[in-house]
C-alpha cells in the first residue's frame, strides 16, 4: 500500500466497519440539498461521447495508471442496489485485467447518510490510497469527503459530485452529462407522443443529485417541445425501490388520471410502472428510462404495447473515475487525457426499431449494455 506523509491525519478519524453487500438493501433516505444549488454539468465542461461500453473502455489504457506499488482503493456505495453492485463488478474486472497490484475495498451504507459518512471515514482510517464514490446523499456527505481529501486521500466522484467543490471537498469528479439524457428523452417522447402529452419524472432518493440533474435537463429539453408538459413540476422520489415505484405511480394516476409518459433514471426498478397502469385500467405510458434492466426489457417483449426508450453508459463512468483515481494516487494526472464528463447513449428505441435485449433465463436485474460479458452479468446475479 502506498504511504502518504499526511496520511497520519487519518488517525483522528473514527474507524468504522464495512458492511456486507446486499442486493436487497433498504430504500435510500436523504436530505434535499439547497434549492439554489445546481447539479447539472455545465455546457463548458469537456464531454466524452461514446456509442458503447467497450468504446469507452478502449478510449484510454488503464494499465498506464496502475503504478508499481501495491495500492488499495475504496469504493464507497450509498446503498447496495443492483446498479451500484454492477459498478463494483465493472471496477473489479478492469483492475483484475489491467492492475493486479490494486486491491478494491467496498463499503455499503445501506441507504443511511450517516453510515455513508462513517464509511468514508473508515476507509481513510484503514489507509486506503484513494476513494471512488457516488455521493447519493448530496450536501450531507461533503464534510466526510472533505476530511478524506484533507487527510491526503484522493476522492473522485462518479455520476454526480453531490454538490461538492472540486479542489476543496473532492479531488475530481467524473459526472454523467445529464444534459444529454434530457435531449434524448425529449426527442423520443416528442416522437412517441406526436408532439403532445403529459409526462412525470420519477427520481431516486429525495435530493439525490443525479436525479436533480436529470430533472433540470428534462425541463431544459422540454423548452423545445411546448406540447410536452410535466404533470408534476418536481421530481417524484421513489428511493430506487420497486415497491415504492408502484405506490408512487398509483398515487399519481389517482390524482391526474392517465399520464401519457413516464421518465425514470433507474430502469432496474421500473416494471411496477407498467403494473400500476394495468391495475388502474389504463393503457401503458410511453416509457423513457436510464439503464434499462433485463426485467424491463422482457416486460416490453411480453407486451409490445408501449413506446420504450433507454439511455445508458451510466455504469461505465466508473472506468473513467477509476483511471482518474489511479492517476491521482500515482502522480500521473498530467497523462490523464480523458474528458471530465461522459454522455449517455441510446440503447433502446422501439419507435426507431432498436428493440431491447431480453433473456428470460437471466436475472431481471442484468444490464446488457455494460463492459461485463453475458456470463459475467449472469454470475453477478
Amino acid at each position: 500500500m502506498k504511504k502518504n506523509a499526511i496520511r497520519n491525519a487519518s488517525a483522528a478519524i473514527a474507524l468504522g466497519l464495512a458492511v456486507p453487500l446486499s442486493a436487497c438493501a433498504p430504500a435510500v433516505s436523504g436530505t434535499a440539498p439547497s434549492e439554489s444549488k445546481t447539479y447539472r454539468v455545465e455546457d463548458s465542461v469537456e464531454v466524452g461521447h461514446y456509442t458503447s461500453a467497450q468504446e469507452l473502455v478502449n478510449a484510454q489504457d488503464t494499465s498506464r495508471f496502475c503504478g508499481s506499488d501495491d495500492i488499495t482503493l475504496g469504493y464507497a456505495m450509498g446503498v447496495g442496489v443492483t446498479w451500484l453492485l454492477t459498478v463494483e463488478a465493472i471496477l473489479q474486472k478492469e483492475l483484475e485485467a489491467k492492475c493486479p497490484n490494486v486491491n478494491l475495498v467496498t463499503t455499503d451504507a445501506q441507504g443511511d447518510p450517516q453510515k455513508a459518512n462513517s464509511d468514508i471515514n473508515s476507509l481513510v482510517a484503514q489507509g486506503v490510497d484513494g476513494i471512488i464514490t457516488n455521493p447519493l446523499f448530496g450536501d450531507t456527505q461533503i464534510p466526510a469527503l472533505r476530511a478524506a481529501v484533507e487527510a491526503g486521500v484522493p476522492v473522485v466522484t462518479l455520476i454526480s459530485d453531490g454538490g461538492a467543490t472540486v479542489g476543496k471537498d473532492i479531488t475530481a469528479s467524473v459526472p454523467m452529462y445529464q444534459v444529454q439524457n434530457g435531449i434524448l428523452w425529449g426527442e423520443f417522447l416528442n416522437s412517441a407522443l406526436d408532439g403532445k402529452g403529459t409526462v412525470v419524472y420519477l427520481g431516486g432518493a429525495p435530493g439525490q443529485p443525479s436525479s436533480l440533474a436529470n430533472l433540470e435537463a428534462i425541463k431544459e429539453a422540454f423548452k423545445k417541445y411546448p406540447g410536452l408538459t410535466l404533470a408534476e413540476e418536481e421530481m417524484q422520489p421513489v428511493n430506487n425501490d420497486a415497491a415504492e415505484v408502484r405506490q408512487v405511480v398509483s398515487g399519481l394516476l389517482a390524482k391526474h388520471g392517465r399520464i401519457d409518459a413516464v421518465i425514470t433514471d433507474n430502469g432496474t426498478v421500473d416494471v411496477p410502472v407498467l403494473e400500476a397502469y394495468e391495475a388502474a385500467g389504463f393503457e401503458p405510458p410511453a416509457l423513457a428510462v436510464s439503464a434499462a434492466s433485463n426485467g424491463l426489457n422482457c416486460a416490453w417483449e411480453e407486451r409490445k404495447n408501449f413506446p420504450f426508450y433507454s439511455t445508458d453508459g451510466n455504469h461505465m463512468v466508473s472506468i473513467v473515475a477509476l483511471r482518474r483515481t489511479l492517476a491521482e494516487v500515482n502522480g500521473l494526472v498530467a497523462e490523464f487525457k480523458e474528458p471530465t464528463a461522459i454522455s449517455s447513449w441510446t440503447v433502446v428505441d422501439t419507435v426507431a426499431g432498436k428493440e431491447p435485449v431480453c433473456d428470460s433465463g437471466a436475472s431481471p436485474d442484468a444490464d446488457w449494455s455494460t463492459s461485463l460479458t453475458e456470463e459475467e452479468m449472469k454470475s453477478l446475479f
